[in-house]
Order: C-alpha cells, then structure tokens, then sequence
C-alpha cells in the first residue's frame, strides 16, 4: 500500500461549509496528486488531503522544525485542520471533512460528503 500525504494552507477560507468544500474540490480538481504515487500492480494507493487555516500557531511561512530540542510537524495542528479528502485506488469516491471551528479548535460544525452527497 503506498500512502501520499498533503498539507494546504487555505488563507482566509469561507465561513460557509459548502463554500469551503467546493474550494478545496475545485483545488484538487485542478492539481492532481494521482501521478505523484506510481501505480503498483496489486497495491492500493491512498491519498490524504490535508487543508489548514492560518493563525498565530500555524502562520503562513511555517516550517516544520525538526531540532534536538523541539519537534513541529503538521500533525501536531490539527486544531487549525478546517478540511480533509480521503480517497484510494480501491474506494475512488472522495470523502470531504469541513469543519468550522472556535479559535481554540474546538469544532462548531462538521459537514461529511462522498463526492457530492451530504453524509450525517
């Protein structure tokens, strides 16, 4: 199984859940992450889109920091994660996440689509 995993910043992203999932469709439709994993016989390739939102912990020119002392990886910014697309050879369908979150990353409302349809 060969995974290939992708982070976007959206600046200023909509504050409309449907706006938001439309951009980052749009996004992916126009820069296509297929080619980046070569096409194995017999091995699934999954794709994790990740899209994140500025702020104070998570500002436009962030770098990973990967020092002795100090580890900041994309991971550890999940609080500021406003939208996710999932999809893999086998379930070629997307998935979108949208979320509206608190500036605490607490999550106000979430919306679940497969491709086009609203999933509760």
């Amino acid at each position: 199984m060969a995974t290939l995993k992708k982070h976007y910043m959206i600046l200023n992203p909509p504050n409309n859940l449907i706006d938001l999932k439309e951009l980052v469709e749009k996004y992916i439709k126009n820069h296509p992450v297929e080619g980046e994993i070569k096409v194995i016989e017999g091995k699934n390739r999954i794709f994790y889109i990740s899209f994140y939102r500025e702020s104070d912990d998570l500002p436009r020119d962030w770098q990973p920091d990967e020092s002795y002392m100090n580890t900041d990886r994309m991971e550890h910014h999940k609080r500021d994660l406003i939208a996710s697309i999932i999809w893999s050879d086998a379930e070629p369908q997307k998935e979108y996440n949208v979320y509206d979150k608190s500036e605490e990353g607490k999550v106000m409302k979430r919306m679940h689509f497969i491709e086009d349809q609203l999933v509760e």
